[in-house]
């Protein structure tokens, strides 16, 4: 399984959330599994600013161990182009984690959001939610 997790998810690894720990379990799953855990580098500036903008967080501890287990994915003008070329009717920030989910090869997305969940569905990739 090559899982792409896109920003949604990765906040519940550092917020105290009813999923945090669900959504924890199924990347370690994953790992165990001999699986590859994917992400976008572009999510670390979404991730940073999300944190500080609605939770008032200036650090966020153990990212840095999460971002080992990743193969990081660097976001270029490939994938914007990728946006700029499809006809997705998804949020800026969503449309660019499916680029570059795509680009990834991934099988799986571990998502959050129902509209970007639809679009991978559509490119064949797998949306996952952990409750």
């Amino acid at each position: 399984m090559r899982l792409y997790i896109d920003t949604s998810a990765a906040m519940k690894l550092f917020l105290d959330e009813a999923d945090s720990d669900a959504c924890a379990d199924t990347l370690f799953s994953v790992l165990k599994k001999g699986g590859e855990l994917i992400a976008a580098t572009w999510m670390l500036a979404e991730l940073s600013s999300v944190m500080r903008r609605m939770y008032s967080v200036d650090s966020i501890d153990g990212l840095d161990v999460f971002l080992k287990q990743c193969t990081l994915i660097e976001t270029d003008a490939k994938h914007i182009n990728r946006v700029r070329g499809e006809k997705w009717k998804l949020r800026s920030a969503d449309a660019l984690h499916l680029a570059c989910a795509l680009d990834a090869d991934a099988t799986h997305i571990l998502t959050y959001d129902k509209e970007l969940a639809s679009a991978a569905r559509k490119h064949n990739i797998t949306p996952t939610t952990a409750h």
